[in-house]
């Protein structure tokens, strides 16, 4: 069986006066559009609790869709909230299980999105008059993107990124990391707003081809010329192929019960190869890699 958008109009009317404490169902446009774009969303929980396109994108066209015969429109809303509400409650808890072992090696941006604003996330949402609102910009970026996602779906798998990129970095010394991030920018504590576990997983990289502990992320300017070598004079398919070898040997290795590492962190070998092998093209390897004999400017 088959809704269109006038058999949801009764379920925005009834939100419409909780809206209003029930002084009237009448509301304007915007609270109108607002109410049915949360219809939409607690209907695309209950469709789907993997994925949740943006609503914004979708309302313009979502006219139909196709639900099991034997439950109304209200029912699919209703059980969709419920599956909304259950979501945040993951989230939280996801989200404590997290903070426990959290380190913020003293960036800003990395604690102010996580460590202060993820709480007002579940201070703030409403899932029941704006679900797809996640509120935050969350400024810290992963390296995983949240693609289209929108209200508790985007802040789920945000913390899921999360999760996963601190299971890689909580092996490192922290001194270690915040050394690399010092040298990357000097006051990076301030003014670094890039991945962390990108900068440690590419320098990692060059430790593993100069023959260096990876634990230690350091790298030298007498390094670039093994650097090098291993890559020649590859293409950057070429380039991309052999550094998803080296992250593959680096997770296997290193975390061989956590094949979601691998899988994820393999997703940044396109942008390493084009950066590297630009490096190599313009005999500007070293300024590829953070290094801890040159100073930032020279060459």
């Amino acid at each position: 069986m088959e809704y269109n958008v006038e058999d949801l109009l009764p379920i925005v009317e009834k939100l419409s006066r909780e809206y209003t404490s029930n002084e009237s169902s009448s509301v304007s446009y915007e609270t109108a559009r607002m109410l049915m774009r949360a219809v939409l969303y607690c209907i695309d929980a209950y469709k789907s609790e993997k994925s949740c396109e943006s609503v914004e994108e979708r309302e313009s066209g979502y006219e139909l869709f196709s639900v099991n015969e034997k439950l109304n429109a209200e029912m699919i809303y209703r059980r969709g909230y419920d599956r909304v509400v259950a979501k945040v409650i993951q989230a939280k808890e996801l989200y404590n299980a997290i903070i426990d072992q959290f380190q913020d090696f003293h960036c800003r941006n990395c604690h102010d999105t996580i460590i202060e604003g993820i709480p007002q996330f579940f201070l703030r949402y409403d899932p029941r008059f704006k679900p797809y609102d996640h509120i935050l910009t969350l400024d810290y970026p992963t390296i995983k993107s949240l693609d289209t996602l929108c209200g508790v779906d985007a802040i789920d798998r945000y913390l899921r990124n999360i999760k996963t990129e601190w299971s890689f970095l909580n092996v490192f010394d922290p001194k270690c990391v915040e050394a690399l991030l010092e040298r990357i920018i000097p006051d990076y504590k301030n003014l670094f707003l890039d991945n962390i576990s990108n900068a440690v997983l590419l320098t990692g990289i060059g430790c593993i081809l100069a023959g260096k502990p990876v634990g230690m992320l350091e790298l030298q300017k007498n390094d670039m010329e093994l650097i090098g070598s291993f890559f020649g004079d590859a293409s950057e398919e070429k380039a991309e192929e052999k550094i998803r070898m080296l992250i593959s040997k680096l997770f296997r290795s290193g975390f061989p019960e956590n094949a979601e590492l691998e899988e994820y962190f393999l997703t940044t070998s396109k942008e390493y190869a084009v950066r590297i092998v630009n490096g190599i093209k313009n005999n500007a390897l070293a300024g590829v890699f953070d290094l801890t004999d040159i100073t930032i400017g020279m060459s």
